[in-house]
Order: C-alpha cells, then structure tokens, then sequence
C-alpha cells in the first residue's frame, strides 16, 4: 500500500504523514516548507531570529527521513510565511499566489501519484482542486482523501451571515470576503464533489461536509492529538478574584472575538481579566475599540513555550470562535489543567463536559457567553475541580491515539473499496 500526504502549507499534515511513517503506508510527503537538509529553508534558517528559529523547528521531526520528503514550490512557499505576516502584503497578495500555487502544487502531485502508482492520496481542503479533478479523471482507481481541517466556507459563510444579521457588523465580510466570491466557492465545493473519502477532526466538520453534500458513511472523524509533554500539568488552586481568562490565537472576528471582548469589556477588572495572545493588527477596531480597557490585555504573538506559563497563569481559556475544524488551542489548554469555555462551533467542544472540565456556549450567543462568565465569578471555588478534570480529559488524545486512529481508517477505507 503506497499513500502520499500532500500539502503546500502545513496545519497538521506533518502528524498525518506520521502516522502514515508508523504504519509502512508512507510513499511520499509533499510539501513545500520543510527544514530538509540543501533546502532553501535549512539554509534561511541561519539568518532567522532566535524567535523565529522556534517556529521554524516546527517545520521538520525526526519521525521521517530526508528521502521521504519531497518539496514543491518552495520559494513561492516561503514568500506566502513573510506576506502574511504583513497586513498590506497580505490582503492584497496572499489569496493570489496561494490560488497560483494550489493550482501548480496540485497538478505536480497528480502526476507525480499517477507516475508512482500509489494507491491513494491525502490532501486537505482548499488545496485539493486541481489534484482531485487530474485523479477523478486520469486515475480514478487512486483513492481520493481530502483531510478536513475546518468547517466547509459554505457552511461557515452561513453561520457568517446569521452573526452579521445579529450584530449589523460588516466585518466578517471583509475579513473573508472570499466566501462571497463565487469562483473561489465553487473550487471547495468542487473538491468535496470530487472525494472519496474525508478526516474530520470533530463533529462540526462531520455537520458542515453534509451540509455540502458530502455522503456521511465517508466521513471518518479523527480528532487530533497533543504533546502533553510540552503543556504540562499543574492543577489550579483558585479562590479568589478576577477571574483569568486567556485567548490563544488570531485576533479577528471569525475567532469571535468582537464578541468576547464586547462580554468582558461589560465586567469590571476586579471581577473578570482577559489576556489576548495572539497577532492583531494595530489599526484594526478590535484593537482601537478596546485597548484601552483596564481588564484586557493584547499580548501579541507568543511562542508556544511562553505559552504554556500563560495557560498555567490563568483560571480558564475561552474560545469564540465562529468557524473552526478543531481547534488545537483547545487541547493544549485542558493539557495544562486550564478549564475551556468553547463556543460550539469550535470542534474542540466535543471534547468539553459542561460543569466537568469546562463549558460550551453557543458561537455569537453574548448572553450565554456572559452568564457563564458570571456563573464562574459567582463559584471561583470549581476552578480546582474543572482543572483536574480539565487535564484527566486529554490523557487518551494523544498523537500516539491520533496515529493509531489514522491507521485504522486507512485500514477501514481499504476494506470497504476491496469490498466494491
């Protein structure tokens, strides 16, 4: 059996191809950004601050050897990391060249799969387009697996319109004025049509593929693991106020943070405080509207081993996101005994308990959002309990569970088209 994991970014295909190594069904890793000894980025790398050497760690493991990478368009790969580091560049560029690499990536590995006689192929939503038209067509006996890391865009876009009808704000259409873009809607709903099967990291994303059409007895739901290792544990002993919030991740209005700040911007500091880590534009009005509110802080971006101080520091994570796939942020924090407030489109609320090892809320619902908030002001006391809990819960979601959940699916996809 010969499985190529194909991406031209990242998020979690690294894991995936892993898992993959583990099991002897690794044909390739295509990338385009890998630490691979005489690649561009090994080489870049000598220059990059200690800061961003961290994050460029991330982008190589141990787990695969040289010869099992291949990279695609790397130059242009490394372009996309600066650019969207720079708000100009980004809303300007970045769709384009990321549309203009898709479409070449995905050919590349088309016929490379058909060249190689592999018996199928992982690729993950908004990147599959073009390798899953080349395949359906020239090599239909390939296996066409498209990895799911979000909510499909169309079901995000309608859960998009129903906030902007409730809040009479606009932002989200600009913030990602492609859902409103019918060229680029029509590529994701295209790539679902042209899959065989789908990894879906919870259920959100199970709900929003069949709400596009996808056949659900093709779904296989894998949520993702943790390293508890690098988020380790400390159990909170909290009586007292403020009650301390953290936020992990971009600051923009599909992570609904329009609405967290608005919710505790209503609370005074020495009840509630809320830290924001995380990149946010300084001339955004998230930013210019609440800067100046004494129990809000923007920490900007932190590297992940500060981050696991901050989890520890504080009382609960909260997360409002409006369209997410899982969530990894989620995880990370139940590692470090930090109790999750999840709204439930954020994935990672499958794994909530409500009054166990957190709470879910329902994504926009502000007075849901705050009665919780105010349910935990009132009983500071539980925050011992929900943090035992909070760690005891991602015990068995490892990425070790995560391979071994890949490989049986794999396994299971195999038998079910042998039985075709």
């Amino acid at each position: 059996m010969k499985i190529i994991v194909a991406h031209p970014s990242k998020q979690h295909s690294l894991q995936t191809a892993i898992a993959l190594k583990k099991n002897g069904t690794l044909f390739r890793y295509i990338t385009s950004v890998y630490d691979k000894q005489s690649s561009l980025t090994h080489f870049i790398k000598i220059f990059l601050s200690a800061k961003n050497k961290k994050k460029a760690a991330n982008r190589k493991t141990d787990e695969l050897n040289d010869k099992d990478v291949l990279l695609l368009y790397e130059l242009s790969g490394l372009i996309m990391l600066i650019i969207r580091r720079i708000h100009f560049l980004r809303s300007r560029f970045y769709q384009k060249l990321f549309v203009w690499r898709r479409k070449n990536f995905g050919r590349v590995v088309a016929k490379f799969a058909i060249k190689n006689k592999v018996d199928a192929v992982i690729m993950y939503d908004s990147t599959a387009t073009e390798c899953f038209a080349i395949l359906k067509k020239q090599a239909p006996h390939i296996i066409r697996i498209l990895d799911v890391s979000i909510s499909h865009r169309q079901f995000m876009k309608m859960n998009f319109e129903r906030d902007m009808n409730q809040t009479q704000d606009k932002h989200l259409m600009l913030e990602e004025a492609i859902l409103w873009q019918d060229k680029y809607m029509k590529d994701y709903n295209q790539e679902v049509k042209d899959s065989n099967y789908f990894f879906a990291p919870s259920q959100i994303v199970k709900k929003s593929l069949i709400y596009v059409g996808a056949n659900e007895k093709s779904i296989k739901i894998i949520p993702y693991g943790v390293d508890i290792n690098k988020f380790q544990y400390i159990r909170k002993q909290k009586h007292t106020l403020p009650l301390n919030l953290i936020y992990v991740g971009q600051v923009n209005y599909r992570k609904g943070i329009h609405h967290l700040l608005k919710v505790i911007s209503q609370f005074s500091s020495s009840l509630v405080t809320l830290n924001l880590a995380g990149e946010y534009d300084r001339n955004s009005e998230l930013y210019l509207q609440y800067r100046n509110c004494r129990n809000i802080k923007f920490l900007g971006f932190v590297t992940r081993d500060v981050l696991a101080d901050y989890y520890q520091r504080s009382d609960m994570f909260v997360f409002p996101t409006l369209g997410e796939g899982y969530g990894l942020v989620v995880l990370e924090a139940l590692s470090t005994g930090t109790p999750v407030i999840s709204s439930d489109l954020a994935g990672g609320n499958d794994i909530i308990v409500n009054g166990k090892n957190g709470y879910v809320f329902s994504g926009g619902n502000d007075d849901e959002l705050r009665h919780i908030i105010q349910y935990m002001i009132d009983n500071i006391e539980t925050i011992s309990y929900l943090s035992a809990n909070a760690r005891e819960s991602v015990m068995d979601m490892s990425w070790d569970a995560y391979y071994d959940k890949i490989k049986y699916a794999i396994s299971e996809i195999f038998c079910e088209c042998n039985r075709e």
